[in-house]
């Protein structure tokens, strides 16, 4: 889970925000797909 922060904290996103949207599964699967395209 810390990976997943760091990734989304990468791309722009504020800690407190990365937290949010890993809360959504949906939402973290699409934006990691996204990211590892």
């Amino acid at each position: 889970m810390e990976n997943d922060i760091q990734l989304l904290v990468s791309i722009g996103l504020s800690e407190q925000k990365a937290k949010e949207t890993l809360k959504n599964a949906q939402v973290t699967k699409n934006l990691k797909a996204a990211i590892n395209e």
